[in-house]
């Protein structure tokens, strides 16, 4: 599944499923896998078809102030 996630021409992933099952701790899991699969490439902005200078952002969204 992670493979699908990082993609080039993928641009969101979303996480459904019910209370308790984790989400919360996955979604933590895939930012941090973000961050270091992008530290680790060379030119991410190039993996990506982005200019050089274009900034490359990782977000972690709650729906309501509640989740957050």
């Amino acid at each position: 599944m992670l493979q699908e996630v990082w993609a080039p021409d993928v641009r969101e992933a979303y996480i459904i499923s019910g209370l308790g099952s984790g989400k919360s701790t996955i979604g933590a899991v895939f930012l941090a896998y973000a961050l270091y699969w992008l530290h680790n490439l060379k030119m991410p902005q190039r993996y990506y078809n982005l200019r050089p200078t274009s900034k490359l952002v990782v977000l972690n969204v709650a729906t309501s102030a509640p989740q957050a």
